[in-house]
């Protein structure tokens, strides 16, 4: 599975766009692990849209270096609260951009905060094409993995459903 994931880990990786790496993706689904086409014809487009968890996750962690970086007290529950539906909501929120969600998610964080941070995202600026490649990398493994959870789940079902209508098939005329 992680093998035929590499190619939609290096074109995201390469690319910095969730987009970009939805082809590759399908034609991954369908040709060598063979999901069901009920499932990656609608998850894979569905995914690329609101699958930000990879977004949420670098979002979180470099607003939580941007807090360090300008205080020197410790990081309070509430605030910590805070860092998770923020980077949450920033993630959902913005799923018609394709690339950069990280620096905006990161200005409207810090722009949220406040309490003299509104810039704090700037020290992050030069390193934005890595940690946008990063979140890419990060969201494309969340939806291959969930693909692969739910054509397992799929697959458990739909042996379970064949096999009672064998059985009724078998009963009805008397086949052993």
């Amino acid at each position: 599975w992680l093998r035929h994931t590499l190619t939609p880990i290096v074109i995201g990786l390469s690319s910095g766009n969730n987009y970009l790496p939805l082809g590759a993706q399908m034609k991954n689904g369908l040709e060598n692990l063979r999901y069901n086409r009920r499932i990656w014809a609608w998850f894979y487009p569905l995914a690329s849209i609101t699958g930000r968890a990879g977004t949420a996750l670098v979002t979180s962690v470099s607003f939580f270096l941007v807090l360090r970086s300008y205080s020197s007290l410790e990081i309070t529950v509430m605030q910590f609260v805070f860092v998770v539906i923020a980077s949450v909501a920033v993630s959902l929120f913005m799923g018609s951009i394709p690339n950069g969600r990280v620096l905006i998610g990161l200005a409207l964080m810090s722009t949220w905060f406040g309490q003299g941070i509104e810039e704090g995202y700037l020290i992050l600026q030069p390193v934005a094409p890595i940690l946008v490649s990063l979140a890419v990398v990060f969201d494309v493994l969340n939806q291959a993995f969930f693909a692969h959870l739910l054509t397992s789940l799929s697959r458990k079902e739909n042996n379970g459903s064949e096999r009672e209508r064998s059985s009724k098939l078998q009963d009805e005329f008397n086949i052993s």
